[in-house]
């Protein structure tokens, strides 16, 4: 798991982003959730990273706004889903393990 900040249920930083990771925890109450974190205020950290136990990692990547497009990626495939909806669809999919 790279560095970055856990990233619990009561975590939110506004946006459909939330909603993404709201709904891929639905799924998976095992989930692990972390945040990119970031060493200077300017640099982007709209990049997270998702995990369940036995299942390889993959990222989340929004667009402005923490909104659409968003860029989902694992070691075997990179998307770009244009809702929430989708997002969660290829999450769950990447991530049933």
């Amino acid at each position: 798991m790279p560095t970055g900040v856990p990233w619990t249920a009561d975590d939110a930083v506004g946006g459909p982003v939330d909603s993404v990771i709201a709904g891929v925890r639905a799924a998976f109450p095992d989930l692990e959730v972390r945040r990119l974190r970031v060493s200077h205020p300017a640099d982007d950290d709209d990049l997270w990273f998702l995990s369940r136990p036995d299942t390889p990692e993959v990222q989340l990547e929004t667009g402005p706004d923490r909104a659409p497009p968003f860029l989902v990626e694992s070691d075997a495939d990179r998307r770009e889903p244009g809702s929430v909806d989708e997002a969660v669809r290829i999450l769950c999919d990447w991530l049933v393990g």
